[in-house]
């Protein structure tokens, strides 16, 4: 993994945080049975593009609603350039994809429950 700055662990958390916050207010439906979560971002280096993580529950759900955030991300990027308007010089790029980390975390538990079973 790549050691970033200070300055850019601070942005990213920042876009983090307004991203969480727009997810929360402005897009989530609370009458709908989908749940979105904002659970990471990584910024390129000149913050100009950001990959934005979500997890989306149910599971089967999480192709479609990625596919439906990126047509919709330029809303997104307005929400984001008024969040952050007097904080960042220049509003970045969004990609929505999935966060897959709970996924391979279950798959290394599941793993690693078969290691010490197999074992005795």
């Amino acid at each position: 993994m790549k050691k970033q700055s200070y300055q850019h662990q601070k942005k990213e958390n920042l876009i983090l945080r307004a991203l969480q916050n727009i997810f929360l207010l402005k897009i989530q439906n609370p009458n709908s049975n989908i749940k979105m979560t904002v659970t990471g971002v990584e910024a390129a280096s000149t913050t100009s593009f950001v990959k934005v993580f979500l997890n989306v529950i149910p599971e089967e759900m999480k192709k479609e609603v990625v596919k439906d955030m990126n047509k919709k991300k330029s809303m997104v990027r307005k929400f984001l350039g008024d969040s952050l308007k007097d904080k960042l010089r220049t509003i970045p790029d969004i990609k929505f994809v999935v966060d897959d980390s709970l996924e391979r975390m279950r798959r290394i538990e599941e793993l690693l429950k078969e290691d010490f079973t197999t074992e005795d």
